[in-house]
């Protein structure tokens, strides 16, 4: 999907029709230079406004449509590999936060998600046995993904499901955005 010059990648299950009662996943991923400033908590390369792009794109009319059908949302934090595990942690996790606070704001009126429906996904540090060699931080930008998991067709399904088809579905994204290459998989509402 494009939005102006930033494209959005949605990865849907190739089951979408095989299983209509099992939660069906689908991830959003800013491209094109959008990934978070190596760093920073706040901003995402190639903007001015810092998270506010985010939330515009996600208030465009074809997001607007997977999240009016989506009964939880996941905001999915991670990190490059460069700088001290622990750190890197935390600041994927704080990205996390940040990217649910504009999810919430971007949400259409009357949509399904309840108080419980969200979701933060903390995936760590990226690893070394993923990465090739670096020699500097936008080497590894494509490391700092900017990244909201919906889930739709799930409304008996409990968190430990969720959790466990989330994990499955990130697990076979492409190698750069498959959630085996980072080092943590804390999920929490």
């Amino acid at each position: 999907m494009t939005c102006g010059n930033l494209i959005i990648h949605i990865y849907l299950p190739p089951n979408l029709e095989e299983e209509p009662d099992q939660p069906t996943l689908a991830t959003m991923i800013l491209t094109r230079g959008y990934e978070w400033v190596y760093d920073s908590e706040t901003k995402i390369e190639g903007t001015t406004g810092g998270l506010n792009i985010l939330q515009e794109h996600l208030e465009q009319q074809g997001l607007q449509e997977v999240l009016q059908k989506s009964s939880q949302v996941v905001a999915v934090g991670t990190a490059s590999v460069e700088g001290e595990p622990l750190a890197q942690r935390r600041k994927a996790g704080k990205r996390a936060e940040n990217i649910m606070i504009r999810i919430q704001k971007a949400l259409p009126k009357g949509n399904q998600i309840t108080r419980d429906g969200f979701y933060y996904l903390n995936l760590g540090k990226y690893t070394d046995q993923c990465h090739s060699t670096y020699t500097v931080e936008s080497d590894t930008a494509y490391q700092r993904k900017v990244m909201v998991v919906s889930v739709l067709n799930s409304k008996n399904s409990t968190k430990q499901e969720i959790e466990t088809k989330v994990k499955e579905h990130l697990s076979e994204l492409p190698k750069e955005l498959s959630s085996k290459c980072y080092s943590d998989f804390e999920f929490t509402l």
